[in-house]
């Protein structure tokens, strides 16, 4: 978890992990300030706590992406002083080094109150996988290979070739018209 500590405490952007039993357990800053709590306050915190949606639909979101690995739509946050919070949220499944999963919210603020919130079928477009989502996510999100690396455990260079295997799947030529065209087409917020 510290090497996931470390690359989600770096992003500017509020990120949010939360275990198998959709408990928070880790936040960063920009996380903590985004929803009006101090250090260790999240912790152990639902989803349901935190996000204003029907219980029993937002577990069924959640079994999905605890199966699928990965979930792209907007969300309303419940914030410390009682207000709602709007938020595009880009979420995958991360396994850490001792062998636990973690998923692992984007969450990029937007300004505007939503009546429903928006749930994208993300594969559809191109057929990707979880880990390709996952890929996408990062990128969308401006991490470097290097950043994705050091979260991923894996070697800079093994990186490279997945952010390559992805552009070629997705016949874009470069990283940011592959986050262009995911966009255009829905795959992501």
């Amino acid at each position: 978890m510290q090497v996931l500590a470390s690359v989600m405490d770096a992003a500017p952007l509020p990120v949010f992990a939360l275990d198998e039993d959709a408990c928070y357990v880790y936040e960063n800053e920009a996380g903590r300030a985004f929803l009006g709590y101090g250090p260790a306050e999240l912790a152990g915190k639902h989803v349901t706590d935190l996000i204003a949606y029907d219980p029993a639909l937002l577990m069924a979101a959640f079994e999905d992406l605890k199966r699928k690995g990965y979930f792209s739509g907007g969300v309303q946050y419940r914030h410390r002083d009682g207000g709602l919070r709007d938020a595009d949220v880009n979420t995958f499944s991360h396994t850490i080094s001792d062998g636990a999963r973690v998923f692992v919210a984007l969450v990029h603020p937007v300004p505007a109150l939503r009546k429903m919130p928006e749930f994208l079928s993300a594969s559809s477009a191109y057929a990707l996988t979880s880990e390709e989502m996952r890929l996408l996510h990062l990128l969308a999100d401006g991490f470097s290979d290097l950043q994705i690396a050091n979260f991923l455990t894996e070697t800079r260079a093994a990186v490279s070739g997945q952010v390559r295997s992805l552009l070629e799947k997705m016949k874009a030529p470069s990283r940011t018209h592959a986050v262009v065209l995911a966009i255009k087409n829905r795959v992501l917020l």
